[in-house]
């Protein structure tokens, strides 16, 4: 599963109707009734463990860890941890819930995108902490302008049509930077020679495409 199936897959489950959301007014009433007090951890609690991760693929190891302990489940075999998160503001790690280190190592293995070799606990007291809710706000709407940040259209500014929040991806409308002489060569049979620099930003007509 790359990461775009992955990406599919969980805004589907997820979308607004599925039995796997919950959300925040759901038995409020009970809610209020928690003392805070119980959902401060104690020494008794499994120790949650900070574990490196290759970049950018944090919800999709903690994803893949999920579901190893899931198939090995359904063959007799139990992984010894509690839980696998990632968040989103934390780049580079994911969090184990475990008793033991070593029952980490061994869940992870097999896993390339995980780094169970690096790995450092939660203090207790950074759990709550670590665990409360963020409020963020999205800074990307339709309409907005923003400026490219990598690739051929670098530094150039583009106008957001459409934003898929569940994805985190976005669709913009720029000024298109064709080299219509080299299309023209690869696509009548010429040879397109390689240029080094990158065609200049230029509106074009569907005249010129035909």
């Amino acid at each position: 599963m790359n990461e775009e199936e992955f990406d599919k897959m969980m805004e589907e489950r997820y979308k607004d109707g599925s039995n796997f959301v919950r959300y925040g007014e759901d038995d409020f009433e009970n809610k209020r009734a928690i003392d805070r007090n119980n959902i401060i951890p104690s020494a008794r609690d499994p120790t949650i463990w900070k574990v490196k991760c290759m970049v950018g693929r944090e919800r999709n190891s903690a994803f893949c860890l999920m579901q190893k302990y899931v198939d090995l489940k359904s063959l007799g075999t139990k992984l010894q941890i509690i839980s696998a998160f990632a968040l989103d503001h934390i780049k580079g790690c994911i969090y184990i819930e475990a008793d033991k280190q070593f029952d980490i190592i061994e869940a992870c293995k097999g896993l390339t995108t995980i780094y169970s070799s690096r790995i450092a606990t939660v203090p207790k007291n950074e759990v709550s902490h670590l665990l409360s809710s963020r409020i963020t706000r999205n800074e990307v709407s339709e309409g907005s302008w923003a400026h490219v940040k990598n690739g051929k259209y670098k530094g150039d500014l583009a106008q957001i049509v459409a934003v898929n929040d569940a994805r985190k991806r976005a669709t913009v409308k720029l000024i298109p930077r064709i080299d219509l002489q080299a299309m023209t060569a690869k696509f009548g049979g010429g040879v397109s020679l390689k240029k080094n620099s990158t065609p200049a930003p230029r509106l074009i007509s569907t005249s010129e495409l035909e």
